[in-house]
């Protein structure tokens, strides 16, 4: 009994924080992914396989030199993503009835598609080549907007008292999907006399083009505050616009072309 109080315990934990929980478990899977084995057939995989093999055995150099070597990040290592599905117990929400306490919380809720924009490419990790040292550096874009670097951070070029000129390689740098709809309330929601609610959902990864305006769907996913730029932010105040960063996605019935 004790036991299956604390993992509901633990349950309702990562249902109330999901932002940090999605790191903690991305971070899990990475440490228990296994390696290639040794007898892997490196020339005919994928071209990001040989640049990860690559990678690694330039920052296995470096340790082994004795220099200081960053390691390769997470997203750029790994090509799964972590998302939460709800229970089968999970309470369905209105719209109206998202509240501050929800925010970074996981939310299940009925609504309906209105509008999808076209998938697009989104940067997650930025590669650099140093001119200079020939260096790789990384660089991960966590949130909307990143500033681009423009002097290399290496330990190489610290010592030297040197500002090496950094060179994007689109290449090698990471992109997923990325995918805004609106959802609004469904007709039964909305009191009378009342006016339908809406708001902003970002679809990632392969859960992007899975629903076309006119859906009717039980949506869930993490309800967190959008991030403005820094001039918006000043003028808005400690006003936030809200939106969700959807995990998964159950269809009522479908639309027409």
């Amino acid at each position: 009994i004790q036991l299956q109080q604390s993992i509901e315990h633990w349950l309702q934990d990562i249902e109330s924080n999901a932002i940090r929980f999605t790191r903690y478990f991305y971070e899990a899977c990475d440490v228990e992914t296994m390696d290639r084995d040794e007898g892997f057939d490196a020339a005919g995989s994928l071209a990001k396989d040989v640049i990860n093999k690559w990678r690694q055995n330039m920052v296995q150099q470096q340790r082994d030199s004795g220099a200081e070597a960053s390691g390769i990040p997470l997203r750029l290592k790994n090509d799964f993503d972590v998302r939460f599905k709800p229970r089968s117990g999970c309470t369905t929400l209105r719209m109206r009835e998202l509240r501050a306490s929800y925010v970074g919380a996981l939310v299940q809720l009925d609504c309906m598609v209105v509008r999808t924009t076209q998938v697009k490419p989104r940067v997650e990790v930025v590669t650099y080549h140093c001119e200079v040292c020939q260096a790789e550096i990384f660089h991960t874009v966590e949130g909307e907007r990143f500033t681009p670097l423009k002097e290399c951070p290496g330990q190489k070029c610290k010592d030297n008292k040197q500002a090496g000129k950094l060179r994007q390689n689109t290449r090698t740098s990471k992109f997923g999907k990325y995918q805004e709809i609106r959802v609004t309330e469904m007709s039964e929601h909305v009191p009378v006399g009342g006016v339908p609610r809406s708001m902003k959902v970002v679809l990632s990864g392969d859960i992007a083009r899975s629903v076309l305006p006119g859906d009717a769907i039980t949506l869930t996913g993490v309800y967190r505050p959008a991030e403005l730029p820094w001039l918006q932010a000043r003028s808005r105040g400690t006003m936030q616009d809200m939106y969700i960063d959807a995990h998964s996605i159950q269809k009522h019935k479908s639309g027409y072309n």
